[in-house]
């Protein structure tokens, strides 16, 4: 995937009231593990309001996770989509991330099953006006070219502690897989 790749709504040449351009969810680089279940994944993207009236990101839920954490400007709750000035057929890009490429904020808390770059998320965003936009997001890797978006937090991950199998005493954190690689 380029930089820039990701989900699009509605398809290229399709016309809505709204569009949502690049929108991924952001996974382990190539050589780390995958996201543990209970972790917490950054969702990227940008939404172009493109009617007359403002529009707001009221929530966003998904099978994957236990919650989906909207935030503007650090403060938990919607976020804002503007309506295009005069003159403009369409706004400028509302871009979501995590700091410092947003300070709006979209986060999968408590992954409900472990995620590896190449998978997808089912996400449905629900919006005042334009109602809901369900999405599958691609998960992309955490690569060079996106070295400077940051993860989520992972606040809510708790992995749990086993005996060591040597003879330091050390516990040692283990990740289990309830749930299929593929979902989709």
């Amino acid at each position: 995937m380029k930089p820039r790749d990701g989900a699009n709504y509605p398809d290229v040449g399709d016309s809505s009231p709204l569009a949502i351009r690049h929108a991924f969810v952001l996974g382990p680089a190539p050589d780390d593990d995958p996201f543990a279940k209970n972790s917490d994944a950054a969702i990227y993207l940008s939404v172009i309001n493109q009617r007359a009236k403002s529009d707001e990101l009221v929530s966003a839920s998904s099978p994957d996770a236990d919650k989906v954490v909207l935030a503007a400007d650090g403060e938990e709750g919607g976020i804002a989509v503007p309506a295009p000035t005069a003159g403009r057929p369409e706004a400028d890009p509302v871009q979501l991330g995590q700091p410092p490429y947003s300070e709006n904020t979209v986060t999968l808390t408590g992954l409900t099953r472990e995620l590896r770059s190449g998978s997808t998320v089912r996400v449905t965003f629900e919006f005042q006006r334009a109602g809901d936009i369900t999405m599958a997001l691609p998960v992309v890797p955490h690569t060079a070219h996106r070295e400077t978006l940051s993860p989520a937090p992972n606040e809510s991950a708790t992995p749990s502690e086993t005996p060591a199998d040597d003879d330091t005493g050390t516990p040692t954190s283990t990740a289990t897989e309830d749930s299929p690689e593929s979902h989709g």
